[in-house]
């Protein structure tokens, strides 16, 4: 007994399952757009192809049974291979153009539930038995080139199955009179119809799937970024970043004749700071040092980084020799004003000693010139005291002290 009840159970697990579709009728807007992000291509490469098959099948059927048809049932098969070449002819057309790709799904799914009504109610309006068979063939290959080919969402491949549905039947019983087997018919429409329905859900659940997967990868791939772009302490760019950015900036300034800066940093006194305090807490003051960087800059073209050990460069595009000293200026003053502790310091607290070099690149010379400019400016600083700025324009210029002895 209890063997049929799970059988049973199982069973009736596997029916709601087969029916329910789940998340996959949910609007997705960005799964939609993941999914119909070639469609360009897709219409470009199948919608000529699909109108010369639908031409193929209509042309070949009028050719076998155009001379058999009765006058009714000619003028019906007119008019409904009239019917299908228009609904399949104008949404292919329309999508050509960036409008109708918009609305790609809406013109799809209008005419194609025109078309299902068409095939689905002609083989029980022609009183011809080998016309209505070959119309229940063409049902066949309609029913699975929309469900299965259009690329649809699945809302509104159900609005189509239930609008041609409750069409269709409501034509059937109005008009049809010649077809004693029309149940027949219309359940082969319907069978086919769900199992297609039901494919589909397959289909768009496993490009869900892999839709998901891709933003878990897209996203690790960010992480993985960040962290090669990333000095790990001071969550500043690294000094691979600075390297390339440099470069960039150096060629974009060069061919337009800019000027800009670069800002050479070292925080002072800090080996005695590590001995005095620790490697960890030497760590904790180069990450507040850093914060206070980037809170001082306040241009998003302006890029800090962590150049090794207590070093900082901080690259400043589009800026001359007196804007640059006056960035170095406040963050040598939120550094000090920060005021953390260090004994070991004449000032009591930690500062730092900034070197600034300008200038616009000229022919033949490289990033390195200007950084070396800006170390220069550095050394002097630390030479005449510490804490302070010294600037310096290049090419070769001697640096001169911007700040008074403190």
């Amino acid at each position: 007994m209890s063997s049929v009840k799970n059988l049973l159970s199982v069973w009736l697990r596997s029916v709601i399952s087969f029916l329910w579709m789940g998340d996959a009728l949910k609007r997705d807007d960005a799964f939609n757009l993941f999914r119909q992000r070639d469609l360009e291509t897709y219409i470009r490469i199948g919608a000529i192809p699909l109108l010369v098959m639908v031409y193929a099948f209509a042309g070949l059927h009028t050719w076998l049974y155009a001379d058999t048809l009765s006058d009714a049932d000619a003028k019906l098969w007119q008019v409904g291979t009239t019917l299908v070449c228009l609904a399949v002819t104008i949404p292919v057309l329309l999508v050509f153009s960036a409008t109708g790709r918009k609305h790609y799904d809406l013109l799809a799914a209008g005419f194609s539930a025109i078309v299902l009504v068409k095939v689905a109610v002609m083989p029980q309006l022609i009183s011809h038995t080998g016309a209505a068979r070959a119309e229940s063939f063409f049902c066949v290959l309609a029913v699975l080139i929309i469900y299965l080919a259009l690329r649809l969402s699945l809302r509104h491949l159900v609005a189509i199955f239930l609008a041609s549905t409750l069409l269709s039947l409501v034509l059937i019983f109005t008009l049809a009179q010649h077809t004693p087997d029309w149940g027949w018919y219309f359940y082969y429409f319907l069978a086919v119809s769900a199992v297609c329905i039901k494919v589909s859900h397959l289909q768009i659940t496993m490009e869900r799937r892999a839709f998901d997967q891709s933003l878990v990868i897209e996203a690790q791939n960010h992480r993985l970024e960040a962290m090669a772009n990333q000095d790990a302490l001071t969550g500043l760019a690294n000094r691979r970043v600075f390297d390339q950015a440099i470069a960039r900036e150096w060629t974009r300034h060069q061919r337009h004749q800019r000027t800009f800066a670069v800002l050479y940093i070292d925080v002072d006194y800090f080996k005695p700071y590590n001995d005095n305090y620790g490697h960890q807490q030497g760590d904790v003051c180069l990450a507040q040092v850093a914060a206070q960087i980037r809170h001082s800059l306040l241009r998003a073209a302006d890029l800090p980084a962590r150049y090794g050990g207590e070093e900082f460069v901080v690259l400043l595009p589009e800026i001359d020799l007196s804007g640059a000293e006056e960035v170095a200026q406040r963050i040598r003053d939120a550094v000090e004003q920060k005021a953390i502790l260090h004994k070991i310091s004449p000032i009591g607290v930690v500062t730092l000693s900034i070197g600034v070099a300008s200038g616009v690149p000229v022919e033949g010379s490289e990033p390195r010139h200007l950084i070396a400019q800006a170390d220069k400016a550095l050394y002097a600083a630390k030479q005449s005291g510490r804490n302070r700025v010294m600037t310096a324009n290049w090419p070769e210029e001697d640096p001169q002290r911007s700040v008074v002895d403190f």
